[in-house]
């Protein structure tokens, strides 16, 4: 199982396994909001679906875990970390399941919202998301540069898991500005509320997914369609929504577009806002357009309108949250004449933070080490030169004097560059004790920090000369 869990086979069936139970899920929502009595159209066995995904999920990552039991590993090291929390709420979720079932038959059966948003069916909803989540945590956690096909549909499911539980406001399921007079059975006013509502929460959820997305990976074309078209198709099927499929279509290739040709990333804030900023307006506008192709639209255009410049705007908002504006480098062109200076404090913190996005070369652009002077590469090329100039210093430290240093420089290698696991696993392919292992860790960084700073003093000294000849050449 060791094997088979580095590999992508256990991961694919976990995904697999995952859109079973998303699917099961919306299969009974659908059993209920398709009822205007609010009792599930297929009672006794609307459950069943979405139990089984529950119970084959379990089956497999607890067989996993024994089998890796089995071989001798620590509990904790069995699955990975993101895999152990999705077994965990496997069996928060069984749990909740059998005291809902105790409740329901010592009280009145709730229905409607009431039975959607009761508290054990959350903390059910709120278990399924941690289990579909699994694999994009696990890619996180593994730090993969490029998110692959199990991590992308994993973000869809858990996209789609927040929509679950937010159904009764998402505008593939009830687009409440559609028809050419406002509903009958609902005031106008409270039409137009529900209305805006929905687009205006659905496009944010949509967008910060896109953005946390953006800022830990590099994503393949296709894969915001791909997002989109799952999470459509989930809730669109819920009343049978099929021209919201559109919507989604539109959203997705636009999305995939944009990011190819903005290409937002940490290096590039202000691609990144204005993607966040279209990608919503495109959702709304989308979903206007095809409304009124559709069945037409009684809102008027003020309201509309208003609506797609309001998502555009808490979409450029929200990626505040995730992009936070980073501070400006001195100018590398600038040559010192003076005493050296360094033009960037090098610290074991900031050895860390350049060696958490070691493979994202456009993010390690945009750490504050890739404004030490002594890197002559463009800004579009400084994170490339930063990554090899770590590589270097790394492999350095494998032949220290010091048998410290050089368990340091392993675990820096091991960890930040081979991606052979959790730092649980670095320490057990080490030899090291939990404790040792931090303490080599921060001894890592400490060195990589103290060459960086012996190599910044050496080249600002080489600029202070350079500056003086030049001036003596200057003056006569």
């Amino acid at each position: 199982m060791a094997g088979l869990l580095e590999g992508t086979s256990f991961e694919r069936v976990a995904v697999l396994l995952s859109c079973l139970f998303t699917a099961g899920a919306y299969l009974d929502a659908w059993s209920y909001v398709n009822n205007p009595a609010g009792i599930s159209v297929l009672a006794p066995w609307q459950d069943i679906s979405v139990h089984a995904g529950w119970f084959l999920l379990t089956i497999w990552l607890g067989l996993a875990m024994l089998v890796s039991l089995g071989r001798g590993a620590a509990w904790r090291e069995a699955l990975p970390t993101a895999y152990l929390i999705a077994l965990a709420a496997c069996g928060a979720y069984g749990l909740a399941l059998i005291v809902d079932q105790y409740v329901q038959l010592a009280s009145v059966r709730p229905i409607g919202l009431s039975r959607l948003l009761s508290p054990l069916p959350v903390v059910q909803v709120i278990a399924g998301a941690l289990m579909v989540s699994a694999p994009l945590r696990a890619a996180w956690d593994r730090g993969d540069p490029v998110a692959r096909a199990e991590a992308v549909v994993s973000a869809a499911l858990v996209l789609s898991a927040l929509t679950f539980i937010l159904q009764f406001a998402h505008p593939f399921r009830d687009p409440w500005a559609a028809g050419v007079h406002p509903p009958a059975e609902v005031v106008w006013w409270i039409a137009e509320d529900f209305g805006v509502t929905s687009l205006l929460l659905q496009a944010s959820l949509l967008t910060c997914l896109f953005m946390l997305l953006i800022r830990r990976f590099e994503l393949r074309m296709g894969t915001f369609t791909t997002i989109c078209l799952i999470n459509g198709l989930l809730v669109a099927a819920l009343k049978a929504r099929w021209e919201m499929l559109v919507v989604a279509l539109l959203t997705g290739l636009a999305a995939d577009v944009l990011y190819r040709v903005l290409k937002p990333s940490l290096a590039r804030t202000n691609a990144a806002r204005l993607f966040a900023a279209a990608v919503p307006a495109v959702f709304t506008g989308a979903f206007f357009a095809t409304t009124d192709i559709r069945f037409g639209i009684w809102w008027d255009w003020n309201l509309w309108a208003g609506v797609i410049v309001s998502s555009a705007a808490a979409g450029w908002l929200l990626s505040y949250l995730v992009f936070l504006p980073m501070p400006r480098l001195p100018s590398l062109s600038a040559r010192p004449v003076a005493w050296p200076t360094h033009a960037v404090e090098v610290t074991a913190n900031s050895v860390k933070d350049a060696l958490e996005v070691l493979g994202q070369p456009a993010s390690l652009a945009a750490t504050p080490l890739s404004g030490l002077r002594f890197l002559t590469g463009s800004a579009e090329n400084r994170g490339a030169e930063l990554r090899e100039l770590l590589l270097d210093i790394i492999r350095e430290l494998e032949t220290a004097r010091s048998p410290r240093d050089v368990e340091a420089g392993r675990v820096l290698l091991d960890y930040y560059i081979r991606r052979v696991g959790t730092l649980e696993v670095v320490a057990e392919r080490l030899h090291l004790s939990r404790p040792t292992l931090y303490r080599r860790l921060q001894r890592g960084f400490e060195l990589v920090a103290e060459r960086l700073d012996e190599m910044g003093e050496a080249g600002s000294t080489v600029d202070v000369w350079a500056g003086r000849a030049e001036s003596k050449v200057e003056n006569g």
